[in-house]
């Protein structure tokens, strides 16, 4: 009996055919690869069928789904993410309609339910629509058997901005049902299956909370409408099942009221709204297990009496608030186990629960333990976090009877200068953290009492290596990076027989000892962690008796030399990181006898030669990848034999290439070579390399490829030798390589091809970009007519499309013809073009009947008609276009007559046109539109009327208006579904462009895009008023200078991604982001600036007040800053800890020097 089996693709920028899909399914298990008869049928490979139950293909640019493409297949499980799906056939689940239970379509191009398709499904209970373009639900869909047997319906983030009355209905045994991510902004009383238990509609608009639909869902228990615009008014829930509500970030305040008759609400969620104070039907509630006010503006804890849920409440979450006591009336919640109090302004907890298990009070004002610790019961609290408060002392008389049953206790970011010797009582402490305070001082006996220790943090904490800890032997997990040791023992000589992880990252360690001594006090030492020291030179054997050693991180010391058996008989290890050294050589032998090692990683060194002679018995068990890019690597060695499966060597000085150096790793699958200097390619420079699957050569200076170069590669299916000087090829040069599947020979210097050039391959994906054709063979095209899918000619100087140079190629996806020099293109150019998708035909002097042209292309998607010269939009046939770029032409008006077809189009780039003025009539036709470009045209006046209709639209960029005059805010009203905006400051004719203004009515804008005209960033975004804003982008080489004030505006953003990039800025004002200290949740980015100077004081007020407020992320760019003050490099050393990028290459190198 042949068993089941689970098959799994992951493809790339190839489309992966039909035909190519169902050889994958029938294929004998353990096959090579793929491989399809170029003569054959689509379904002439499925004749040997197996037992397949579990497809999975992701990023395989499949387009269509045909009836023979899984024919025979009784699957139970089809994953198809990310492939470019937008159709599928009626009958193409036929074979599995009694087995298919779970189909994942996923982050597809659907923009409605393929039914015809799914109707005939009977058993399917999961189905994954999630992130497609559908935007409507009718209300006549036929579910088909769907209605019977589906159970779970996501739709999350499409387009969908209504439900229709018994759209969903029919789906009469739908459990579960996610709508997350649309644009929905009311519910209709009968749209929803009356059997749905669990209902997701967070991140859409909606406005009120749609009590009436609820009120027919007599089994609905959970409910998330967390990111909607929900106000305070009263909901009036009338049935008794619902446990879980989260109404998070919504616009909800004191106000707000449930009537919860007979509601048994266990789960409530209030984060990220306007709160001042809990709102007092929460203390009715008799059934509450769990309540989180997080990230409000609550002052006080209870504003009236605890009468419902004293014997219920579990878990209260009332973190990132405003308040400074907690009341006595917390002493009635006796059930309470977990309360979190972190991040408010307490300065002491006077009343705790008596049997709290976690206690979180990071980000306080606590100076010492909060004084009710003393009052909690013995043997209840486990868990207690102080991070990040101004705690000066730990000493043994702080902890009681409270602390008998703790196992994790936090002191981050503290002010504790000193640890005296036993200032912890024995304790059952599993989890110790310290990291971040100004430990000068640890006596010997610290930690002495805590006897079951097994995660210790000691990162950045001033302690100097001259002084030695003793630690509790039963450790497993220590870090102690970011300090000051310049030697690497500083622990006591005990062994310690449990550790696996060591984290000794950003010190001064400048040796490892090269005695076996040392070492056999960490027997079980897993991961060791020594990067941005400055170690120089790995002795042989030093680290060699690690017998249990899986993973070494020496990256960006010093390192110049590898000596031979320096990582000896390292029998565990699997990850071994040399990165950013300054390595010039790496003797014989140096990694000798390391059988599990996958992967070495060499990278940014400067190593003139690579040998396989340093690999002597390695990787015996395991496939090996060796990354050698970025050196300066001339020549290449070879030796015995090695078992390399992946070997980066992109970015060195190679001229040419050594036979014997492949020849040795005869196993290897995949060669990168690119941005090299390589020159010429001559015959047998590879050796057999019979398994390679992939070569990529681009970026270099090759000009002649000999014609028997890739003769013995039979298993080739990728290659890659873009961007190089290539003139000529050779008749049979690629006809050994049957399993060719994508080549890529773009920016070379191609002439022409020779007639049989392809064949013998089964090529997908085929890209001559930007050479210097002039004709392309129609005979070339026929030798891979079966298998092609996307062929890429842009950039030459094609001048005529042979009319049958297509016919072959009937199962073509996605054809390029852009920057080419054509002018007319017959009626017929594209006949036998039936399954194109995308067609790209930009920046030709194109002279055509558009309308009989696209009459053969009636599946198209994407149309590209950039910049050639069009007066007027085509009359275009095509109710299946998504996306039109007609970008760069002369267009100055058109009406919904000339776009009335166009019922499904997504995206309309009209950018760089003639038009003046934006009217109505231009939307009517476009019901659809998400996305939308009318940048760079003549505009003078958006006056209210501009936008009507465009109550889809999702994105509109508006920028480079150079003769705008005045905008109206009151045009964006109508934009109900916007959530992305591009414009740009005041310029041209005086005119003042009133930023703030415009995005403060437009209530749900997310994203906004801000390039700035003037030198300086000073009043733009004052007043702005944008709730749900959580990602801004500033840029303009003008732009000089930035005001402290500037940011003003943006200390009520939940959440916010701010960027500054593309300017001329070289400084930042101190406390710039004063402004933002209370945003819950803030990223920062100041890559691509001019910055010479960076002061601590940009992020931090002070110590008390940013002191425990980092944020996530920081690039600042690619050069070097000057940090001058030593007080400034160790406030940001604190940030550094989260993070703090400065580059985007090396940057993380440049923080550890200024700190």
């Amino acid at each position: 009996m042949i068993p089941m089996r689970r098959l799994q693709y992951h493809g790339g920028k190839v489309a992966v055919s039909l035909a190519m899909l169902v050889a994958l399914l029938s294929e004998p298990s353990g096959a090579p690869s793929p491989s399809v008869r170029p003569n054959a049928e689509p379904s002439a490979c499925a004749t040997n069928a197996i037992n397949v139950s579990h497809v999975s293909l992701w990023s395989a640019r499949l387009g269509t789904l045909t009836e023979p493409a899984l024919d025979a297949r009784a699957l139970s499980t089809l994953v198809l993410v990310a492939s470019a799906l937008h159709h599928i056939d009626s009958n193409a689940f036929t074979s599995m309609v009694s087995t298919l239970a779970s189909l994942d379509l996923g982050y597809n191009e659907f923009t409605e339910i393929p039914l015809k398709a799914l109707g005939q499904l009977r058993v399917l209970n999961w189905l994954n629509l999630q992130n497609n373009l559908i935007s409507d639900l009718d209300s006549d869909l036929d579910w088909g058997g769907l209605s019977d047997s589906l159970s779970s319906l996501s739709l999350s983030n499409n387009h969908i901005s209504t439900i229709g009355g018994g759209s969903l209905s029919s789906l009469r045994q739908l459990v579960q049902l996610e709508l997350d991510g649309n644009r929905l902004r009311t519910i209709a009383a009968a749209a929803l299956p009356s059997a749905i238990a669990l209902l997701r509609l967070s991140d859409n608009l909606l406005h009120y909370i749609p009590c009436s639909a609820l009120a027919l869902l007599p089994r609905l228990t959970h409910l998330n409408l967390r990111n909607n615009l929900l106000g305070p008014d009263t909901c009036y829930i009338r049935h008794n099942k619902i446990d879980s509500l989260d109404v998070s970030n919504n616009n909800l305040d004191n106000n707000f009221n449930i009537d919860i008759e007979q509601l048994p609400l266990k789960h409530l969620v209030l984060d990220l709204n306007y709160f001042t104070t809990i709102p007092s039907f929460v203390w009715t509630l008799p059934h509450l297990e769990k309540l989180s006010v997080s990230y409000n503006k609550l002052s006080e804890f209870l504003n009236g009496t605890i009468v419902g849920i004293q014997n219920s409440l579990e878990r209260l979450e009332l973190d990132h608030n405003e308040l400074i006591e907690i009341p006595s009336s917390i002493l009635e919640l006796r059930k309470l186990r977990y309360l979190s109090l972190a991040y408010n302004r307490l300065e002491d907890v006077e009343y705790l629960p008596s049997n709290l298990h976690s206690l979180l009070l990071g980000g306080n004002f606590l100076s010492n333990f909060p004084s009710a610790l003393q009052n909690l019961s013995s043997d209840t609290l486990v868990y207690l976090d102080l991070s990040y408060n101004l705690i000066y002392e730990v000493s043994a008389d702080m902890f009681g009877l409270w602390s008998r049953s703790l196992s994790t206790l936090n002191l981050r970011g503290n002010q504790i200068a000193q640890l005296a010797s036993s200032c912890f009582p024995f304790l059952p402490i599993t989890e110790l953290v310290l990291s971040f305070n100004n430990l000068s001082d640890i006596e010997q006996d610290t930690f002495a009492n805590l006897t079951e220790l097994s995660v210790l943090e000691l990162s950045s904490i001033s302690f100097s290596s001259s002084e030695i800890l003793r630690l509790p032997l039963t450790l497993k997990w220590l870090n102690v990076d970011n300090n000051d040791f310049n030697e690497y023992f500083t622990l006591n000589s005990q062994r310690y027989p449990l550790l696996e992880y060591l984290n000794l990252d950003f010190n001064e360690i400048s040796e490892i000892p090269g005695t076996a001594t040392p070492w056999t006090r960490f027997p079980k030492l897993k991961e060791l962690r020594l990067s941005y020291n400055n170690l120089s030179e790995i002795e042989s054997e030093s680290i060699a008796h690690f017998t249990e050693l899986q993973s070494v991180d020496l990256s960006y010391n010093i390192i110049r030399n590898v000596n031979e058996a320096s990582f000896f008989n390292l029998s565990s290890l699997e990850y071994l990181n040399l990165v950013g050294n300054v390595m010039e050589r790496i003797a014989d032998g140096a990694f000798m006898n390391i059988p599990k090692l996958e992967v070495l990683n060499i990278q940014n060194n400067y190593l003139s030669e690579f040998s396989t002679r340093c690999l002597v018995n390695c990787s015996k068990y395991v496939l090996l990848s060796v990354n050698a890019s970025s050196n300066h690597i001339v020549s290449l060695f070879g030796g015995d034999k090695v078992d390399i499966h992946i070997i980066d060597l992109s970015y060195n000085f190679l001229e040419s290439l050594s036979r014997q150096f492949f020849e040795s790793a005869v196993s290897i699958k995949q060669i990168y070579l690119s941005h090299n200097q390589l020159v010429q390619i001559d015959n047998n420079a590879f050796g057999s390399l019979h398994n390679l699957l992939i070569l990529n050569m681009q970026y270099n200076n090759i000009s002649i490829i000999r014609r028997r170069v890739f003769a013995d590669m039979i298993s080739l299916q990728l290659l890659d030798v873009s961007h190089n000087s290539i003139s000529q090829l050779a008749v049979d040069q690629f006809s050994n390589l049957r399993r060719l599947r994508q080549l890529n020979l773009a920016n070379n210097r191609l002439k022409g091809f020779p007639r049989d050039i392809f064949k013998n391959t089964m090529l997908e994906y085929l890209d001559v970009s930007n050479n210097q054709l002039r004709l392309f063979p129609s005979s070339a095209l026929s030798q891979i007519g079966f298998t092609l899918r996307r062929l890429e000619l842009a950039g030459n100087y094609i001048e005529y499309l042979d009319v049958a140079m297509f016919h072959s190629t009937t199962f073509l996806h996605e054809l390029n013809l852009a920057h080419n020099s054509l002018t007319v293109l017959s009626d017929n150019t594209f006949a036998g073009l039936s399954k194109l998708y995308h067609l790209d035909l930009s920046h030709n002097a194109i002279k055509a009947n558009f309308k009989e042209l696209f009459h053969y292309v009636p599946r198209l998607r994407r149309l590209s008609l950039a910049g050639i010269s069009l007066r007027n939009i085509p009359h275009l046939l095509l109710t299946n276009l998504t996306e039109l770029n007609l970008y760069g032409n002369l267009i100055s008006f058109y009406t919904d007559l000339e776009v009335r077809h166009l019922i499904n189009l997504r995206a309309l780039d009209l950018a760089f046109n003639k038009f003046t003025s934006l009217r109505p009539a231009m939307w009517a036709g476009l019901p659809r539109l998400i996305s939308l470009d009318v940048s760079r045209n003549p505009l003078i006046k958006i006056p209210m009327s501009s936008f009507e209709g465009l109550t889809h639209l999702v994105n509109l960029r508006l920028n480079s208006l150079r003769l705008l005059e005045t905008i109206e805010p009151k045009a964006f009203r109508s934009l109900v579904s916007l959530r992305s905006l591009a414009l740009e400051s005041a310029v041209g004719l005086g005119r003042k462009l009133p930023v703030a203004e415009i995005v403060s009515a437009i209530e749900q804008l997310e994203l906004l895009n801000l390039l700035i005209h003037e030198d300086a960033l000073e009043k733009q975004l004052v007043g702005m008023l944008a709730p749900k804003l959580r990602s801004l982008d500033i840029h303009g080489v003008v732009l000089r200078r930035v005001s402290a004030q500037a940011l003003s505006s943006l200390g009520e953003q939940r959440a916010l991604l701010l960027r500054l990039r593309g300017t001329s800025v070289t400084s930042l004002p101190a406390r710039l982001l004063a402004p933002l200290i209370g945003v819950p949740h803030l990223s920062l980015d100041l890559s691509d600036n001019q910055l010479v100077t960076f002061s601590s004081d940009i992020l931090y007020l002070n110590h008390s007040e940013w002191g425990h407020l980092a944020t996530k992320l920081v690039p600042v760019g690619d050069g070097f800053l000057v940090i001058a003050k030593e007080s400034e490099r160790q406030r940001l050393r604190r940030l550094n800890d989260t993070r703090l990028q400065l580059g985007n290459g090396n940057g993380a190198i440049a923080m550890r020097r200024f700190l």
